[in-house]
């Protein structure tokens, strides 16, 4: 049972409280993904294993802007035999027929996939990625995979109160947080976020941070080896709401270590969680 006093109590109130005096200080915010990669081949089974976790609601399909964006593609230049030849799988799988208008665009349509379905958009895409890069086919040159994470009053694996006191400890808007409990189909914003799998030239690579504003949190997720050819280099991150910052990192604090198993981590990664594990135990 959540405490009442956690989402009724004014401001003012609040401050005689040992919660808000535990919440004074907001915790740091870790910056990377608890796991590491070795290369780019681990990127899909990554994305596959990361989808199926219990962390993620699978009551709702995963939307991916980047695969409608390839179709989009396909569709305005499907008659060059050139691109046919080059992107011929990708015809079928998208569903993109011979007979299709040459230069036809049609806005507005979404692609949303399973688990299975992203593996296979990915394993058809990745050899093509130099390709789609330097034809400048995809918006930010990211293939973005979007999911959410479960409702706060339906996560089978947090209590509602844990969830709140971590939402509450981040910063948390004690009206929005009330608004959640107690409504059955709440706004999702918050709960939804993002796979990103940025291309990124090696002559010219960026520091995520350099871009992104308060607007959503990012985690990255390490990878030893990020080449995909000598000219390119790909960076993975976890995109998400701030607004529920503790939840989301909860979240991804829990299936990391599912992910990760008994692999160890470099120390720069566990000093950026050390914080949160002192709360969440021994994972």
């Amino acid at each position: 049972m959540v405490p009442r006093h956690w989402i009724q109590e004014s401001s003012q109130s609040r401050k005689s409280r040992g919660l808000k005096k535990d919440m004074k200080r907001r915790p740091r915010i870790p910056r990377y993904f608890r796991c590491v990669l070795r290369d780019p081949s681990e990127i899909t089974p990554f994305i596959v294993q990361f989808l199926d976790s219990a962390f993620v609601d699978k009551n709702i399909p995963f939307l991916i802007p980047s695969f409608t964006e390839i179709q989009q593609f396909l569709r305005t230049y499907g008659r060059d035999a050139g691109v046919r030849k080059r992107f011929g799988a990708l015809f079928d799988y998208l569903e993109v027929g011979d007979g299709e208008e040459e230069g036809v665009v049609t806005w507005g349509e979404e692609t949303r996939c399973n688990t299975l379905e992203v593996k296979s958009g990915l394993d058809l895409i990745f050899p093509l990625l130099q390709e789609v890069k330097e034809r400048g086919i995809l918006f930010g040159d990211r293939i973005e995979i979007c999911f959410a994470i479960p409702l706060i009053v339906t996560n089978p694996r947090m209590s509602q109160e844990e969830i709140c006191a971590e939402i509450l400890r981040y910063g948390g808007n004690t009206t929005e947080l009330a608004h959640h409990l107690r409504h059955p189909r709440p706004r999702r914003d918050p709960y939804e976020g993002a796979l990103w799998m940025e291309l990124q030239d090696v002559s010219r690579s960026r520091a995520p941070a350099v871009r992104r504003g308060e607007e959503a949190g990012f985690l990255t997720i390490p990878i030893e080896n990020p080449l995909i050819s000598p000219s390119l280099q790909v960076a993975v991150s976890v995109r998400y709401s701030p607004r529920f910052c503790g939840y989301w990192l909860s979240q991804m604090y829990r299936l990391a270590a599912n992910l990760r198993g008994d692999e160890p981590l470099p120390d720069h990664i566990i000093q950026d969680w050390a914080e949160f594990k002192k709360r969440e135990g021994d994972n």
